[in-house]
């Protein structure tokens, strides 16, 4: 009788990390798509956090080869990142949350 062995790596089918099969747990919990990032702030497009990374908001890091026109591969955000932003700009002061004035009625 032989022993086996497992083997620990993981198994590609159709490449490393295709889209068919799940990411590691590890790094489900450091990165997010564009995709969980738009659920979690609540934009529609991809181009909105384009345009947001001029005003603070993270840029995403490419965890991809690059393309053959050497434009970045996957880009994906730091989950860290992104969450520290939402929670500052939740602890931002509001202007709306001033109390209204009561408006008397004529009686």
């Amino acid at each position: 009788m032989t022993a086996t062995t497992l083997s620990t790596s993981p198994t590609f089918v159709d490449g490393p990390l295709s889209s068919s099969q799940p990411v590691p747990t590890s790094a489900q919990s450091l990165l997010m798509s564009a995709a969980e990032v738009l659920a979690i702030t609540g934009y529609k497009r991809v181009p909105t956090l384009y345009d947001l990374i001029q005003h603070g908001f993270p840029a995403p890091v490419c965890v991809g080869p690059r393309r053959a026109n050497g434009s970045a591969g996957k880009a994906m955000w730091v989950r860290s990142e992104v969450m520290a932003f939402l929670e500052a700009k939740i602890a931002e002061p509001r202007p709306l949350a001033r109390k209204r004035s009561v408006i008397e009625q004529p009686a």
